[in-house]
């Protein structure tokens, strides 16, 4: 419910039902197919506009496990057989104050016993008739003061060597190497 006072609105939640000897239920939110004629319907999640302090946050996470692996989270865009496909689009807030732009932090999981995750970067291999796309890592351009640098490094190691750091041109058929 909304109130004009100076308390905060009302709240929502949903919440599945427990279980204390299997598993909890489930939540499932998706919008139908669309007809012959139309588009799938969109779905928005969103934290409202604040005047006068910081906007609601948006947390997605999963629970922890005590006896197995904890839950992924997948993200993902949906296949087309028609124009290019569907993009996937990460972007930190932007700040007119004098404080700085958001940042977007990506971090495997770390293991107390042992290997900590593998991070992956990667383009997809390129149809029949077209090539593979690009990898461009770029600061931004300054215009009062340095840019941002970009650095590339392994981590220390005890009891081990160091990482390696590798870098290499792909083999190809025709014309001149890369």
């Amino acid at each position: 419910g909304e109130t004009s006072d100076h308390s905060s609105g009302g709240g929502v939640s949903v919440a599945t039902g427990p279980s204390t000897q299997t598993s909890s239920g489930r939540i499932s939110l998706e919008t139908k197919a669309a007809g012959v004629q139309g588009v799938s319907g969109a779905m928005s999640f969103g934290s409202g506009r604040s005047t006068a302090g910081d906007s609601g946050h948006l947390s997605m996470s999963t629970g922890e496990a005590h006896m197995g692996k904890s839950g992924m989270i997948s993200i993902g865009v949906g296949t087309g057989n028609t124009g290019t496909g569907g993009d996937l689009i990460i972007s930190a807030g932007e700040s007119s104050d004098a404080d700085h732009g958001g940042a977007i932090g990506i971090a495997t999981g770390a293991s107390t016993m042992t290997s900590s995750g593998s991070l992956s970067m990667s383009t997809s291999d390129a149809g029949l008739a077209g090539v593979s796309g690009d990898v461009v890592v770029q600061t931004g351009q300054a215009t009062a003061g340095d840019s941002g640098s970009i650095s590339v490094l392994s981590g220390q190691a005890s009891g081990g060597k160091a990482g390696m750091i590798g870098m290499s041109v792909g083999s190809g058929d025709t014309g001149s190497g890369g």
